[in-house]
């Protein structure tokens, strides 16, 4: 009887609880070669501690992590402590990983880093942990040898392949419930299924532009599932959960027109809505939008990345400013909800060009009301272009696993003085604060104009909510974020609408 094999996953930070679909690939590989498989998601506290106590009661093949670029990485060094302090290999993977390297081996509780897509090498280890063998043998990993040396294997690059071949066992999570939102009503589950896997762009600050991982021979590719697998699947997902509304965890869902549409259709036939899809603006089109609306698309997320020309252009986004206006003057014709999100403190760009891109972004509100506008400030990742970028820049890249909780979202804005030469105390303050802005924003956006009928209770606020709209506005505009009591003020607002809605 084989060894049973735990992987553990912690939580995307500022994300709802998502789909560990990573670990269920693996787990399915693993279980299609007779290993049993046991997937834990640690969510809290609570399940940290459980986690603990559950690789302490059981001698374990291995305990593999999917690790995350944030604060949930503390708790995977804690876990793997824990294991190997009862002699289980331990193994680290997922896209930070991937992007870190050899750096991860700087944790010494970490035995091997797997690069890239992993469900061939989690195989080849299982079965070089069963018998004994040669890590050496193992393609896309680093590791310690008897020594304590790192070694790298050789590269295991993507290769075109048919995604059908990997089997997706949904029965390996033990409770769907914890990922379903609004259970009692419309029971949606986002990103619960992978359609496609890989990206076709090199946009310079992204994780993907990893040539020598994501690329076969410097050429990028996308492996697919089959229309007939993605729909066996949602059957299956509907029949464990009764979901009635999903979205793809695809980087981009609208690759292949044709086949998007029929996923979407094929279904809406067996009672499933998708309600959201990423898509990049240069694929939109009208006919694309109709259909989209008659199906009940209700939202999309389009990158825009920045509203600055020059740093649009040296992100190699593929997109110009003028391009993303003639969308959304296409985009304003339907009801969809549009998400975008625009990087700001890029390496390099000044003030000004960040105040231009904010400013580019609200004026998409004249286009079209119902926009969810969103900004997230830059993050030097590990083996792109733009972290070369930050180095050059002043940016002190961490010696170590522990030292990039830094650099995560929770934490980042401490430290954009490291490469933007006019960020101050003041602007810290400044970015420590304009999230909370513009969410009220995007609330108070969607209570005036996102309906497509008005409520009572929004009828009889509308003044005030729209005064309060105007003042937060003008405060992302002019970024001017001092004595921020009006968000207090339009939080309590929005509190009372929710009561008085209730």
């Amino acid at each position: 009887m084989k060894k049973t094999c735990l992987l553990i996953t912690g939580t995307n930070p500022g994300a709802q609880v998502q789909v560990p679909v990573g670990l269920i690939y693996l787990g399915s590989q693993l279980k299609k070669f007779g290993y049993p498989v046991e997937i834990f998601h640690v969510t809290d506290k609570k399940k940290l501690k459980i986690c603990k106590e559950k690789i302490c009661s059981q001698d374990y093949l291995f305990v593999g992590f999917s690790v995350w670029m944030g604060p949930t990485s503390l708790d995977m060094i804690e876990l793997s402590q824990t294991a190997k302090k009862r002699g289980i290999p331990t193994i680290w993977g997922g896209k930070f990983i991937t992007s870190l390297k050899v750096d991860t081996l700087t944790e010494d509780n970490v035995d091997i880093a797997v690069m890239g897509y992993a469900e061939e090498t989690i195989v080849d280890l299982a079965d070089c942990f069963s018998s004994e063998g040669d890590l050496s043998k193992v393609a896309g990993i680093y590791y310690r040898d008897q020594n304590g040396s790192v070694i790298k294997t050789k590269d295991r690059q993507v290769a075109k392949t048919d995604l059908d071949n990997y089997e997706y066992d949904l029965s390996l999570i033990p409770d769907w419930s914890v990922y379903i939102v609004k259970p009692k009503s419309e029971r949606i589950i986002f990103d619960p299924l992978e359609s496609q896997r890989g990206c076709l762009f090199r946009c310079r600050f992204c994780f993907h532009s990893d040539d020598t991982v994501y690329s076969e021979s410097a050429r990028k590719i996308l492996n697919s599932h089959s229309v007939d697998f993605i729909i066996n699947k949602a059957k299956e997902l509907k029949a464990l959960t009764g979901v009635k509304k999903i979205s793809f965890c695809d980087d981009e869902f609208w690759i292949a027109e044709d086949r998007s549409l029929e996923i979407i259709e094929r279904l809406k036939e067996i009672g499933i809505e998708v309600v959201f899809i990423r898509i990049r603006f240069t694929s939109l089109n009208d006919n694309m939008l109709k259909k989209l609306a008659a199906l009940s698309v209700s939202a999309i997320a389009c990158g825009l990345e920045s509203g600055n020309a020059r740093i649009l252009k040296m992100m190699n986004k593929g997109l110009t400013l003028d391009v993303v206006k003639e969308k959304m003057r296409l985009l304003a014709q339907y009801p969809i909800i549009v998400n975008t999100v625009i990087i700001v403190g890029n390496p390099t760009e000044t003030k000004d060009e960040m105040l231009d891109s904010i400013r580019f972004m609200l004026s998409l509100r004249k286009i079209k009301r119902n926009v969810n506008l969103l900004t997230f400030f830059y993050r030097p990742l590990p083996s792109t272009d733009f972290g070369k970028i930050a180095e050059e820049c002043g940016f002190q890249r961490p010696r170590n696993v522990r030292e990039w909780v830094n650099v995560a979202a929770e934490n980042i804005f401490n430290i954009g003085h490291q490469w933007l030469p006019w960020y101050n105390e003041r602007e810290k303050q400044n970015m420590k604060i304009k999230d909370d802005f513009f969410a009220l924003n995007d609330i108070l956006v969607e209570q005036l104009y996102g309906l497509k009928s008005k409520r009572l209770t929004t009828k009889i606020l509308w003044p005030i909510l729209y005064f309060v709209e105007r003042i937060t506005f003008a405060r992302i505009y002019y970024w001017d974020f001092r004595f921020p009591i009006d968000v207090k003020i339009g939080m309590l607002i929005y509190a009372i609408y929710k009561l008085i809605k209730k």
